[in-house]
């Protein structure tokens, strides 16, 4: 109620509290790089990177998966270490980070060389793109995403293949190499890459 809220604004103790919140996230807001969308080593949930694309807030985070296109946007989301929760899955993904500038992705399955998001992909020399990887070593570290920077995709390294499943027969999954236009900070490389 009205009244409630007044009664609260007016509490000293909540007041202390506001203010140590508005203080900790002006403190916060110093380390994004307000010059882009996405700030390097940054954590990002899907829920973030829907908001900071200005995309409809309708889109529900949770359906997104390992990645959504729309218009030339393109955030990919990789879970390094797939943990027991994964293990249910039809498919199993070794997305894999080759080096600093190199990341081997797969899609969706099913898909091939005909698939929408294959198809732009293919077609990324001609069309205005932008591929956004965010990554996080395995759900261990919650809902949070390391953003990695913007990739680029080798072409001849894509490649469809026929992957198991787990009831004995097989899906349709596009292979590729994506080459990050900024190599990944070493330290964070060694820390993702790393066993537990």
């Amino acid at each position: 109620s009205v009244g409630m809220k007044k009664a609260l604004l007016n509490n000293s103790y909540v007041k202390i509290l506001l203010g140590d919140l508005l203080s900790a996230s002006f403190i916060k807001s110093e380390t994004f790089d307000k010059s882009r969308v996405f700030t390097l080593y940054q954590k990002y949930r899907r829920g973030d990177v829907i908001r900071l694309l200005n995309w409809d807030k309708q889109q529900i985070a949770q359906n997104i998966g390992g990645y959504i296109r729309k218009d030339n946007e393109f955030p990919i989301f990789i879970t390094l270490e797939k943990g027991e929760a994964f293990s249910g899955a039809m498919m199993a993904y070794e997305d894999e980070l080759l080096s600093t500038n190199l990341l081997k992705w797969y899609t969706k399955a099913p898909r091939n060389m005909r698939s929408p998001e294959v198809k732009a992909i293919l077609n990324y020399d001609n069309a205005d793109l932008n591929m956004h990887i965010f990554i996080k070593k395995s759900d261990d570290e919650g809902t949070d995403f390391y953003y990695l920077g913007e990739v680029e995709p080798l072409l001849d390294s894509i490649k469809e293949l026929h992957k198991p499943t787990n009831d004995g027969k097989t899906k349709s999954v596009v292979e590729m190499h994506l080459k990050f236009i900024e190599a990944i900070d070493y330290k964070l490389y060694k820390y993702l890459i790393s066993s537990k």
